[in-house]
C-alpha cells in the first residue's frame, strides 16, 4: 500500500510589500503559469521547516478555499501530497 509523502512545491507569488518591509500574498502562480488570487489573507504565523528553518505560513483563501502558503528566506512554497511510496 502507498502512503503519500508532503513535500515542498516551490511557487511563484505576487506580492504587496508595505512600508515596514511585510509581504502579502497577492496570488499564487504555478509552474503551469496559472495564477490562482488570494482572496483573503486569514493569518500569518512564524512556523519551523522540517529543516529547522524559520519560515512564515499564510492561511489564506484561495477559490473559496483555506490554504497555507510559506514565505522562507525569500521563496515562497507550498506543500502538496508527493508521489506515494511503498512500505
Amino acid at each position: 500500500m502507498g502512503v503519500s509523502v508532503p513535500k515542498k512545491l516551490y511557487v511563484s507569488v505576487k506580492a504587496r510589500i508595505d512600508q515596514d518591509g511585510f509581504a502579502v500574498p497577492l496570488s499564487v502562480i504555478w509552474r503551469d503559469e496559472r495564477e490562482f488570487p488570494v482572496e483573503r489573507v486569514l493569518n500569518v504565523i512564524p512556523t519551523l521547516t522540517a529543516a529547522g528553518e524559520e519560515a512564515l505560513g499564510y492561511t489564506c483563501m484561495i477559490r473559496g478555499q483555506k490554504r497555507t502558503v510559506y514565505h522562507e528566506q525569500g521563496r515562497w512554497y507550498v506543500i502538496v501530497q508527493g508521489k506515494p511510496f511503498r512500505q
